[in-house]
């Protein structure tokens, strides 16, 4: 599976830091990377969701 990334202002940027990084938890953790760069407003939601994904997995 490929991700695509796109490099957008943050002004045109449809959704937040927060909502990217709850959508892509799930391939992060079925592709095994760890080391993810998180703004402080989205750490434990993200956090929480990467833990729900890896439970799932299991």
């Amino acid at each position: 599976m490929t991700y695509e990334v796109q490099e957008l202002p943050l002004e045109k940027c449809p959704r937040t830091h927060t909502q990217i990084m709850m959508n892509l938890a799930n391939p992060l953790v079925e592709q095994g990377i760890d080391p993810i760069s998180l703004n402080p407003d989205s750490v434990l939601k993200t956090l929480l969701k990467i833990a729900s994904a890896e439970e799932s997995k299991l």
